[in-house]
């Protein structure tokens, strides 16, 4: 709570208490599933407590970095070529940090499920059809450039015909409601809405954590949770997850 005081100063009272603050573990990532994850965290009986915000890949990595957050959820490039590996060791050289798998999935183009939707990027395009993007630095994003990079076009081409979404399901909504005819999501979002999906490449969703977060008992209690066969059948239940390797560690530095 902020409020002004007279002599223009504002005074601020928390919410909650601060050892409730202190206990709380943020978790930035654009997977709804994140939610799953830290809902299953909240029914432990100890004080942690996490609390999940969605966010693209590229931000979450640097506020994890930065200090300002516990854990990210990136997924930077297809699967096979290391792309999380390599930007974690771009955005912070030194530090020591921690790389753990917490599903793979599928990513590609999600349109309606009739006969007029489009069935691949260049029918969009050359039927000047209107593509959701996504902010700079989402990693649905980052894969929309890469194609249309394959193809020799560039988001220029677009213009005109963007709709404009926040996160997978966000984006699947937009083709669903009719206010785009296609979008870049993974399969997840597209299987929400009822959409049909047309897959591009399989992609590897990383959990970032410094690695001295790794003895801390709520983030712990986190990296077990992500390797039981119970969490690993509710994650595969929603659809369009691959568990094989959820809770394998990728990156472990030295604290």
């Amino acid at each position: 709570v902020c409020e002004e005081v007279p002599w223009g100063r504002p005074h601020l009272e928390p919410l909650r208490p601060a050892k409730a603050m202190e206990a709380t573990r943020l978790v930035l990532g654009c997977a709804p599933t994140l939610g799953l994850l830290t809902g299953r965290l909240g029914q432990a009986a100890d004080e942690a407590r996490f609390v999940w915000l969605s966010q693209s890949s590229t931000r979450a990595l640097a506020s994890v970095v930065a200090g300002e957050a516990h854990v990210a959820g990136i997924h930077l490039g297809e699967d096979g070529h290391d792309e999380n590996v390599a930007a974690l060791r771009r955005a912070s050289p030194t530090r020591p940090m921690a790389l753990v798998t917490f599903a793979r999935w599928q990513s590609g183009l999600v349109v309606r499920d009739e006969r007029a939707a489009p069935r691949s990027l260049d029918e969009v395009l050359d039927r000047r059809l209107r593509l959701v993007v996504r902010e700079p630095g989402a990693s649905a994003q980052l894969l929309l450039d890469r194609e249309l990079a394959r193809r020799g076009r560039d988001a220029s081409s677009l213009d005109g015909r963007r709709v404009s979404a926040a996160g997978h399901l966000e984006a699947a909504f937009a083709v669903a409601c009719g206010a785009a005819d296609a979008a870049v999501a993974n399969a997840h979002a597209a299987l929400a809405h009822g959409l049909r999906f047309l897959p591009w490449a399989t992609e590897r969703f990383d959990l970032v954590l410094s690695a001295e977060s790794l003895t801390d008992p709520g983030i712990m209690r986190m990296l077990d949770t992500l390797s039981t066969a119970t969490f690993r059948r509710e994650l595969a239940a929603v659809g369009g997850h691959d568990t094989a390797e959820s809770g394998r560690t990728v990156v472990r530095d030295a604290a």
